[in-house]
């Protein structure tokens, strides 16, 4: 139940979690306390990602790509925060689909809500395996 609590709690909003759970489980639970088992395992697995990952051998002149965005989003209780993604991929990973056509098969991701010296702490620790 604590895991597919989680994962609502992560796909929606933590009220919705509850609706769902309680629709499949037939168990009332609160929203606060998805709110809270997602805060605690967020909290404890950000610790994890922030430790050195190995490095990903490429061969001679293989591409890898960083992308990055940015936006301004209003939250709830902190008004406006700036919001940052970033991607990494290797070309090894692009698929070409037609003349028109391209997908990615796999790629890192990292999502920040906050400054953005934080955010560029986070997406090095993937851009520098590489």
């Amino acid at each position: 139940m604590q895991d597919l609590s989680l994962y609502l709690g992560q796909q929606e909003y933590y009220e919705s979690a509850s609706t769902t759970l309680e629709y499949l489980l037939h168990v009332k639970v609160n929203g606060m306390q998805i709110q809270r088992q997602v805060m605690k395992y967020g909290s404890d697995i950000e610790e994890v990602l922030h430790q050195p990952t190995p490095c990903v051998k490429l061969k001679e002149n293989e591409k890898v790509y960083a992308m990055m965005d940015g936006a301004m989003i209003l939250t709830r209780k902190l008004g406006w925060k700036e919001v940052k993604l970033g991607r990494v991929f290797t070309e090894k990973s692009l698929h070409i689909e037609s003349k028109n056509r391209n997908w990615i098969r796999s790629s890192e991701y990292v999502g920040h809500l906050g400054d953005h010296k934080s955010f560029e702490k986070k997406f090095s620790l993937i851009v520098d395996k590489y």
